[in-house]
């Protein structure tokens, strides 16, 4: 179970990252 942590953390940076493509991609 210790290892959802990481792939949690993870998970939160790829949607960050795309979550940021996309502002970029709404505001053109």
């Amino acid at each position: 179970m210790a290892n959802i942590i990481p792939v949690t953390i993870f998970l939160s940076q790829k949607i960050r990252l795309i979550a940021l493509e996309y502002i970029k991609l709404a505001q053109i």
